[in-house]
């Protein structure tokens, strides 16, 4: 008898000392995550996390932290895939609602992001980006007033980003005034095509002859001498003399073959050209790409009148670089550059990135 208590405990122990090993392992691996996300080393702190949702999904908070470095890579599906799978498991938190927001935001899916912030702002939240992203999707929306109220919000906040959009953009917009539907762009006038009317007569004008002597060219025969005519006028009462056609040559966009090359760090140069190294760069992203292979990712853009990024493509036939995780950051961070305003709709550009390696 006593041979099997003492047997049964001896199991007991290799289990207890088992479990507490692998908690021990967890926890160093999630420590090492830890630091890698601090120190912004985002795709090692995605391995280390991968050990321990492997081990224990519901560890702490690793699916999150996890979306967190995945949020930097611009991997969004996924950071929305581990927030399900954190919200399944332990319920929504600010730090998940935050991120679905932002991703959402990223992906052009305004409506949806503005439920996720409001839910936050609403429960007293001081978070000064979440203004500013929120704006951005007012904008997006064409609800300027509300837009420029949510910047100032986070300007007041210390947000620069947000201050500059204020500066710029809304100057003379009443802001905080609830929205009765979108409202004309800033730069865009008050005319209305439903409203504006054109002058109407009022009375009936009668046409007469003239007894004046006419002045006007009168088309002559090849071969012959244009003059004009000093007799009575032939032009029949109630008709119109034709006008010729007046072309007017609109102004065509000046080529800009200038290059503005910027040293980001010794890991990163960028090239602004191909149409754009001559405007004036008003801001530009704080980027971080560490690769262990060195190279060249050329991102195309195209740029607005008010100098934001309304598109941006990886070119491949300029790019020696083809790692999709720092393909889609350079994607990501193009967008986030900002240009002088233009008189151009549009101007077309590529951002190289030269990543040196290591």
């Amino acid at each position: 008898m006593l041979k099997y208590i003492f047997t049964s405990l001896l199991i007991s122990a290799t289990f207890l000392s088992f479990g507490q090993d692998v908690e021990d392992e967890i926890g160093f691996v999630y420590m090492k995550a830890e630091y890698l996300l601090e120190t912004q080393r985002y795709a090692d702190a995605i391995k280390q996390y991968d050990t321990v949702v492997r081990m224990q999904s519901d560890y702490k908070d690793a699916l999150i932290k996890r979306a967190m470095a995945k949020y930097q890579m611009a991997s969004y599906r996924g950071v929305k895939e581990d927030v399900i799978n954190f919200i399944k498991l332990k319920g929504a938190s600010s730090d998940a609602i935050r991120l679905l927001g932002l991703v959402d935001y990223r992906q052009g899916n305004y409506e949806a992001a503005l439920n996720s912030l409001n839910s936050l702002l609403a429960c007293g939240s001081n978070d000064a980006e979440l203004y500013f992203v929120r704006g951005e999707c007012l904008l997006a929306m064409d609800f300027f007033e509300d837009a420029c109220g949510n910047w100032q919000t986070a300007a007041n906040m210390g947000y620069n980003k947000a201050s500059l959009q204020s500066n710029k953009y809304c100057q003379g917009v009443a802001a905080n005034k609830p929205n009765t539907g979108p409202r004309p762009r800033p730069d865009a006038g008050t005319a209305s095509t439903t409203t504006q009317t054109k002058p109407t007569q009022t009375g009936p004008v009668t046409t007469q002859p003239s007894t004046k002597p006419s002045t006007k060219p009168v088309p002559t025969k090849p071969g012959s001498t244009t003059g004009t005519t000093t007799g009575p006028s032939t032009q029949i009462p109630g008709t119109t003399v034709p006008v010729d056609e007046v072309i007017i040559n609109k102004p065509t966009q000046p080529v800009d073959n200038s290059v503005n090359e910027i040293f980001v760090d010794e890991d990163l140069t960028l090239v602004i050209k191909n149409g754009l190294g001559g405007r004036k760069l008003l801001q530009q992203p704080n980027i971080l790409i560490l690769a262990d292979e060195g190279g060249v990712v050329a991102i195309d853009v195209v740029v607005n009148e008010r100098g934001r990024i309304e598109s941006a493509e990886v070119n491949e036939a300029a790019s020696t670089l083809q790692t999709p995780s720092i393909i889609s950051l350079a994607v990501r961070k193009s967008k986030e550059f900002w240009f002088e305003k233009s008189e151009w709709p549009e101007t077309n550009g590529t951002i190289v990135f030269k990543i040196s390696g290591r």
